[in-house]
């Protein structure tokens, strides 16, 4: 990262900011930041020291990647308040906000000012307007996981592909964790036939985000799931695993830019065949909703070459783009 001097940061207007690091729009943003500056209807101003506040899992991640140092980001004006982890390592800036509309929204906003590089992320710790599948709200409690990233600018899959390639990123990492992860086509990670999680693509003007959760230590009640189909949240602590959101996502990053140079080499035949793996309910009954109002059963038996779902129905080959899946008991 290029660090302005002592002296310059003089020069910002604010003798406060003689003690610390100012930052240039456009430099390489590599590291992990409390960013606590805040944005009017996006953000709430975050105090860094707030975090230690928090119960398991954020007061253990302060902890582990401390000591944090103060920084000032000059596009942000005398406004700014940020600290950058002394271990940041090499990585793309890993941007951790407080309570937030969302993910997503903030990193759009970080995209606006020219300082969220490929594979720099945001990761905060409660959200207010989480999105899920079809703009619906995702619960979003302190202690899971709420992040968005950056893709390459060069993924070329549709939308559908779009969620089981970062889908198959993620499920690949939490089963190298010993969490037997699968995907349900089309965004959703799940456990035991129990949703743990979902994953959200937007593309504006050439920019690929992926938003994730994951339901680290809790996991939405039945009662505010949607009735009657929807699947069970289950939190992967419920299944024994204890993870934290910074340390589990530092994970996630190291593994990601490798996971989608490889997967994005392959053709799509060759990629389905490494999703077939992690898909959830292949060669079952399920049933299909396919947004229209029109709801109909089938088997599962793979993917199309762009991310479809195919679906024998009355023995008849279809094709699915667009739609939610649910399994239908053996019985």
């Amino acid at each position: 990262m290029f660090y302005r001097s002592i002296r310059t940061a003089a020069r910002c207007g604010n003798q406060s900011l003689a003690a610390v690091f100012c930052i240039d729009k456009g430099a390489d943003m590599n590291g992990i930041f409390l960013w606590g500056t805040g944005h009017r209807d996006m953000a709430e101003a975050f105090d860094p020291a707030q975090v230690r506040d928090l119960p398991f899992p954020w007061s253990d991640d302060v902890d582990a990647f401390g000591p944090w140092r103060d920084v000032f980001f000059l596009h942000e004006g005398p406004g700014s308040r940020c600290r950058v982890s002394e271990k940041r390592g090499d990585a793309p800036a890993i941007f951790i906000a407080g309570a937030c509309s969302s993910a997503m929204a903030l990193a759009w906003h970080f995209c606006s000012l020219g300082c969220l590089p490929e594979w720099g992320s945001v990761l905060c710790i409660s959200q207010w307007k989480g999105v899920g599948q079809l703009g619906r709200n995702w619960e979003s409690p302190p202690g899971n996981l709420y992040a968005a990233v950056r893709l390459p600018d060069n993924v070329g899959y549709g939308p559908p592909a779009g969620s089981l390639l970062t889908g198959y990123w993620v499920a690949g990492v939490l089963r190298e964790l010993g969490i037997p992860a699968q995907l349900k086509w089309p965004n959703d990670l799940i456990l035991d036939e129990r949703k743990a999680g979902g994953i959200l693509i937007q593309r504006r003007d050439g920019v690929v985000l992926a938003g994730i959760g994951l339901n680290l230590t809790s996991a939405p009640p039945v009662e505010k799931l949607r009735a009657p189909r929807a699947m069970k949240a289950v939190s992967l602590s419920e299944t024994g695993h204890r993870h934290t959101p910074l340390q589990l996502w530092c994970r996630l990053m190291k593994n990601g830019p490798y996971c989608f140079k490889e997967s994005l080499g392959l053709d799509p035949l060759s990629f389905n065949n490494r999703l077939l793996d992690f898909l959830a309910f292949l060669g079952r009954d399920i049933l299909v909703d396919d947004h229209t109002g029109a709801l109909y059963s089938g088997k599962l038996i793979g993917l199309s070459r762009d991310g479809g779902l195919n679906v024998t129905v009355e023995n008849t080959r279809k094709t699915i783009r667009s739609g939610s899946i649910y399994p239908l008991d053996d019985s």
